[in-house]
């Protein structure tokens, strides 16, 4: 009960902050920042969005018009309402005379990942909709056809708005699914900026275009090498990351053996929106993966799963997985403690016994790295520019990485191990974001530590240091 009161006492205490903060953004112009539906009161960071949402508004002196659909934002809509934020619904953009796209239903499951609508690729964005709800990949093209129908909404709806308002820009949390994609796909194609943040104050980062071909946009998560190069030879930034490096488990002085580890995803994840493209989702490259490693018996394979359990699919094969791993000596299914909402998570301390990491895209890979140790990584990683990840680019090339990994494989050089160190302190230590803490689901982490306070003093940061 007191745990509820305190939580009901934050949440009323950063609300009167967004109010302080609207108070400097009034009166409200005839330009507009488009913005989605990024505000849940039950999720903390989500007014950490909210005001970065305000912080971009203010600098482009325009108004914030939140894009929402009735059916699924109610709660949105009520916090909209409550701080008098402008705000538009798909459903009212829809009824007013436009003309709308014609559904055209997909013959076959590849064809809705490059699915078009009026030559913008929006596939991806379907894939990971579809997914998103509890489901592991797309196993028929009718699982589909609502998202395809949803997209086409939002399609229609942002056409409408665009041409009947001033958006001079977007603010988006995410780069694919239907709410986030659609619209930033279209802003773009129409040449408006589209900037994206995500629980972070001190970093909003512009879009680059999408690919035209593929749909694929680089979300704003990515370590930026020009800014990195900057602080690149600052010794105490050295300093400081070599002793947070030494704080991991990776890094302990045990004796290492010949195993790798497979850093398993959350299935119902958004891989598009996560620098991966290899592959369409993350429940096909985990199944490429394992037949892979089962024909390379030259190393110990050891399976992680992921440590979010909320996020698993309700129509993954785990036990199937659990009995095609049994028939192999040489791979191990590590199952203890994978729940996110525990405090530790045991399998952490055996890290150090692992010769390297095989992951899809996952922040595992930069620890390896960082600790010296290797690492595998499919398509694209937060790190791409900085070039300290071994990363295979097709599936040919993934496949033959895997069969040439050795227990004894030559380890990083020094100055990519320190290089490596430097990149994984900025990213996730040096300056976060301060109203993040490690486990930003749960209103307890607020207020453990005095995120109110350092949500006062946000303004003085430097907005370069913060890379996520």
């Amino acid at each position: 009960m007191i745990k509820k009161i305190k939580t009901f006492y934050v949440i009323l205490c950063l609300l009167n902050k967004a109010k302080n903060i609207l108070k400097h953004i009034k009166p409200w112009g005839a330009k507009y920042l488009l913005c989605d539906p990024i505000f849940n009161v039950h999720k903390p960071f989500s007014f950490c969005t909210m005001f970065s949402a305000f912080a971009l508004a203010r600098k482009l002196n325009a108004t914030p018009l939140f894009f929402y659909e009735r059916n699924i934002n109610k709660s949105e809509l009520g916090i909209y309402r409550f701080l008098n934020l402008p705000s538009i619904s798909v459903e009212e953009l829809l009824n007013k005379n436009i003309k709308k796209v014609a559904i055209r239903k997909p013959s076959s499951l590849k064809k809705i990942y490059k699915y078009l609508i009026d030559g913008i690729p929006v596939g991806r964005c379907i894939w990971d909709e579809v997914i998103w709800n509890k489901q592991c990949t797309i196993k028929k093209i009718t699982h589909a056809m609502p998202s395809i129908k949803r997209a086409e909404k939002y399609y229609n709806a942002t056409k409408k708005i665009i041409s009947s308002k001033n958006v001079i820009g977007g603010f988006f949390t995410h780069t694919t699914g239907i709410m986030s994609g659609i619209p930033i796909r279209v802003l773009m194609a129409n040449g408006i900026d589209v900037f994206s943040g995500y629980g972070n104050l001190s970093k909003i980062k512009k879009l680059k275009k999408f690919d035209t071909k593929s749909g694929y946009v680089r979300p704003a998560t990515d370590v930026n090498k020009k800014i990195f190069n900057k602080y690149c030879n600052q010794n105490h930034l050295k300093n400081a990351a070599l002793f947070f490096q030494k704080t991991f488990p990776i890094s302990q002085s045990k004796k290492e053996e010949a195993k790798w580890l497979i850093a398993m995803h959350a299935f119902s994840d958004t891989p598009n929106g996560s620098m991966q493209y290899i592959f369409k989702d993350y429940n096909e490259w985990f199944n490429f993966t394992l037949n892979e490693i089962i024909k390379n018996k030259n190393v110990h394979w050891v399976i992680k799963p992921h440590p979010h359990r909320d996020n698993w699919p309700d129509d993954f094969q785990y036990e199937k997985i659990k009995k095609t791993v049994k028939l192999w000596n040489h791979i191990t299914l590590y199952e203890e403690t994978w729940d996110f909402n525990l405090n530790k998570i045991g399998f952490s301390n055996l890290f150090s016994e692992m010769a390297g990491v095989l992951t899809c895209c996952g922040s595992l890979a930069i620890q390896f790295a960082a600790a010296g140790k290797q690492n595998l990584c499919c398509g694209d990683n937060f790190f791409t520019e900085l070039d300290v990840i071994n990363r295979a680019k097709t599936k040919k090339e993934y496949s033959k990485k895997i069969k040439e990994i050795r227990p004894l494989t030559t380890k990083f050089s020094k100055a990519k191990i320190k290089k490596a160190q430097l990149a994984y302190y900025l990213a996730y230590n040096y300056i976060p974001s301060l109203l993040l803490p490690s486990n930003f689901t749960t209103w307890e982490s607020y207020m453990n530590q005095d995120f109110l306070q350092n949500l006062n003093t946000t303004n003085s940061l430097n907005n370069e240091l913060s890379f996520l």
